[in-house]
């Protein structure tokens, strides 16, 4: 339906061919790892330039939540988690950038 789909809102939203082959709680193995070169292929201008040329995506939904002891974590459909490490990183930044940080 395009909901998802590359937009003039949304330029970093998904490709056509990335929500064709949405498989939801699919293994990471069984998913295309798109290139840099591919996702411009597919209409993201900018890809590599913006990312850098060694850059790839892996689409798959996630939400943003706060642990026990107010940690940022983030958690993948697939089973994926993760939570900021050291004293800087990007979660860390998004958790502050949310107003979320302690």
């Amino acid at each position: 339906d395009g909901k998802n789909c590359l937009t003039e809102n949304d330029p970093e939203g998904w490709t056509e061919q990335e929500v064709e082959g949405y498989d939801g709680w699919g293994h990471d193995v069984g998913r295309i790892w798109r290139t840099g070169e591919k996702l411009e292929e597919e209409g993201v201008v900018g890809f590599r330039e913006k990312f850098g040329k060694d850059s790839f995506g892996l689409h798959h939904r996630f939400y943003l939540h706060l642990d026990g002891r107010d940690r940022l974590w983030l958690s993948a459909e697939d089973g994926c988690e993760g939570t900021p490490a050291g004293k800087h990183s990007i979660m860390k930044d998004l958790s502050n950038m949310l107003g979320l940080g302690r």
